[in-house]
């Protein structure tokens, strides 16, 4: 994933860690250039930065469980983005699943 091709980054990921009920997603976080938690400790001009480490930060803790991880490549006219499913072990046994959702884009993103 090449961020710096990007003007636009954003990071949606979805957790579905409800033991009674591991169909429901009970918890949302999205990241983006402006909105989210994690740019509140950065100035403006260091966004797109912290953005791409965000990005870098989130490959390497999918390469961990690459084995229980899907993946979808989904491209628009103005956006790039990568669907990662990622399937604890033993899912069926009470595990948990979590989807990480990153789009790159030349142009505004909205969640």
């Amino acid at each position: 994933m090449t961020t710096s091709l990007y003007e636009h980054i954003e990071i949606v990921t979805n957790f579905y860690d409800d033991e009674r009920n591991p169909f429901r997603c009970n918890w949302t976080d999205v990241e983006g250039m402006g909105y989210g938690w994690v740019w509140m400790q950065y100035e403006e001009k260091d966004w797109h930065k912290m953005m791409g480490k965000l990005v870098q930060h989130e490959t390497k803790s999918l390469l961990k469980v690459m084995d229980d991880t899907l993946y979808f490549v989904y491209e628009k006219k103005k956006a790039k983005t990568y669907h990662f499913v990622t399937m604890g072990r033993f899912v069926t046994k009470g595990g948990w699943r979590e989807d990480t959702i990153i789009t790159l884009s030349n142009e505004e993103l909205f969640y």
